[in-house]
């Protein structure tokens, strides 16, 4: 019964999509300038994003096009109600939307028809095709921070199996994935095929002895469930990161987090911090943030122009000047010195429908293994 329901939503999900993309796509003029007229004639644009960094890209774009930009900074779990409730009843709301999870953007916005997903002509041949449908803007990268105030700086660990070790319980924190829908997204993936038989072979390497894995299950819920087991809790990524990097601790500390916290921990007579960025199978996670539009946008047209502006210098300046952000487009900076290739061989990544498919059983693990144990 469950894998014919998993089917029918397979199932609708695609017919979402079909559906969605083929009676909502924008017929885009050839020519640029001709987009460019029809989103004038339009004359402004309203963007939801989960960021708030886009107030300088909206000015900007404002005073090249002349178009006004209502931008709204919407939290990450509000953005889904509004946009489907706006939609679904077809009132005036958003015409673009910014969003980075992909459980939710395929089953709330896409699979329903609410948005869809347009690449701009002019950015068809600087994107890669994986990353068009839905339109990927940039990747953000969690993995694990940790305190360099012990054993010379060295990372502590070079298997991820060690967050299972003993010696480590209640060493590191994880925030809840309830309230951090990219960590389920994360957790999730581990469960597939390619991640479990990764992480297999890393036990191996690890603890010198084969896994052994319950029936009905992968390597991924064994990690997962030894790790939160040995996990503290943390309501807030931001509090996490300064309290492993403080100095003066009488004990190593880490945790996972966004690499993008560095850029609040940077005074040396404070804090003593690095990033864990090699490790067995994986020493990261990629949580793509796209761009989609909805389904009954008002000003169609500027909000494929805007779309295809969130790719300028100018827009993705905020991103390009932290740890962890990397742009699709390669040529836009990347100021920590890594590049996206470099984690695509490092990292697990977001099989939006690999997770669509499987984020309700990980929940439902997660949940039964983390409040037995919190």
């Amino acid at each position: 019964m469950k894998k014919l329901l998993v089917l029918v939503m397979v199932l609708c999900l695609c017919l979402g999509l079909t559906a969605g993309t083929a009676a909502s796509a924008i017929d885009e003029p050839v020519d640029h300038d001709e987009l460019v007229a029809l989103a004038q004639a339009e004359g402004s644009v309203v963007v939801y994003a989960i960021t708030s960094r886009l107030t300088e890209a909206a000015a900007a774009f404002e005073a090249e096009y002349g178009i006004k930009v209502e931008y709204s900074n919407v939290k990450d779990k509000e953005i889904y109600t509004k946009v489907t409730t706006e939609v679904s009843g077809n009132t005036a709301g958003a015409d673009v939307v910014v969003v980075h999870d992909s459980y939710r953007v395929q089953s709330q916005l896409l699979a329903t028809g609410y948005c869809f997903s347009q690449t701009p002509n002019s950015l068809k041949d600087l994107i890669a095709a994986e990353y068009q449908d839905p339109l990927v803007w940039y990747f953000g990268l969690k993995l694990f921070l940790y305190n360099t105030e012990f054993d010379g700086g060295v990372p502590p660990f070079t298997n991820i199996w060690a967050v299972t070790d003993p010696k480590w319980s209640g060493s590191y924190y994880f925030k809840d994935a309830n309230s951090e829908g990219g960590n389920f997204n994360f957790l999730t993936m581990l469960t597939n095929d390619e991640w479990s038989g990764k992480l297999t072979a890393a036990y191996k390497a690890y603890y010198g002895r084969d896994i052994e894995i319950p029936d009905g299950q992968t390597a991924g819920h064994v990690w997962t469930k030894l790790f939160l087991e040995n996990s503290i809790g943390a309501d807030s990524e931001t509090t996490m990161a300064k309290d492993i990097a403080v100095k003066g601790q009488n004990k190593q500390w880490f945790g996972w987090t966004a690499f993008s916290k560095l850029r609040a921990l940077t005074d040396t007579t404070q804090y003593a911090v690095d990033a864990i960025t090699d490790c067995d199978p994986f020493s990261s996670y990629l949580q793509p943030c796209y761009i989609l539009i909805t389904s009954n946008a008002k000003h169609p047209y500027a909000a494929l122009l805007w779309a295809e502006y969130m790719y300028t210098d100018v827009a993705w300046a905020p991103y390009g000047e932290e740890s962890g952000s990397y742009n699709v487009i390669s040529t836009l900076v990347h100021s920590d010195g890594f590049t996206l290739d470099y984690w695509l061989d490092n990292a697990v990544v977001d099989d939006p429908i690999f997770i669509y498919e499987n984020r309700y059983d990980m929940e439902e693990y997660y949940n039964e293994v983390y409040y037995s144990g919190h």
